[in-house]
């Protein structure tokens, strides 16, 4: 499928704001574009549903309030779009953005940016299932682990992963409690994670204390 004249021109859009992110060495949520910029661009609903269905983007609620001195996100359902949505290219959309861009049938004044240097796209690897309806999680066609007790932070970190098509890591997406240390919190649940595994197909790890890491024999990625 080829995609209609705005969505290239959002995906150059979208490419560019991430290697405005890259050379300015900020996060990339600090240059998303917001949802009312692509539908300026002319693209529908139904192109952005496309969009984060095909995993070429990631969308978030923007929470910035006045004065803030970085913008701020929380995270959306898959099936919500909202008018406060914010928008940022995935390692799929980076890949599809360069091949659409390098086709001949590219528009030509859709000049191509230099797009930033990412690791190998988490597409291209085997990646997990998280079955929330079954409480099941698989690996190459194996079962990997099944909840049969509650497990309310481990099957949010499995939620958002899948969510958002197992990128190589991803936020801690538990919920803020000033009662409880976050980081301690989110190794516990990793530990948690890595437990009662059938033959210990994945592992899951902490990386500076916000963020969550998961890697399966032969699928790791390079440093």
């Amino acid at each position: 499928m080829i995609p209609r004249q705005s969505v290239l021109q959002a995906l150059t859009a979208l490419s560019q704001s991430l290697q405005y992110a890259h050379d300015s060495d900020v996060d990339p949520w600090q240059f998303a574009i917001e949802h009312e910029i692509l539908r300026e661009m002319g693209l529908t609903v139904s192109d952005i549903r496309w969009l984060i269905h095909k995993k070429f983007v990631i969308h978030r609620k923007e929470t910035t309030a006045p004065g803030d001195p970085t913008r701020s996100f929380s995270r959306l359902s898959i099936t919500s779009i909202t008018p406060d949505a914010a928008y940022v290219l995935t390692d799929s959309g980076i890949e599809i953005t360069r091949r659409l861009m390098n086709e001949e049938s590219a528009p030509s004044d859709l000049s191509s940016p230099e797009l930033v240097s990412r690791p190998l796209p988490s597409d291209t690897r085997n990646c997990p299932i998280w079955s929330a309806d079954h409480r099941e999680l698989w690996y190459e066609e194996r079962l990997v682990k099944r909840f049969r007790v509650p497990a309310q932070n481990q099957v949010l970190v499995l939620t958002v992963f899948q969510e958002e098509g197992w990128p190589e890591f991803i936020d801690d997406p538990l919920p803020s409690d000033p009662k409880i240390d976050p980081r301690r919190r989110l190794q516990a649940t990793v530990k948690s994670l890595n437990r009662c595994q059938a033959e210990g197909q994945i592992r899951f790890h902490t990386c500076g204390g916000d963020k969550i890491f998961w890697s399966a024999p032969g699928n790791e990625l390079d440093a």
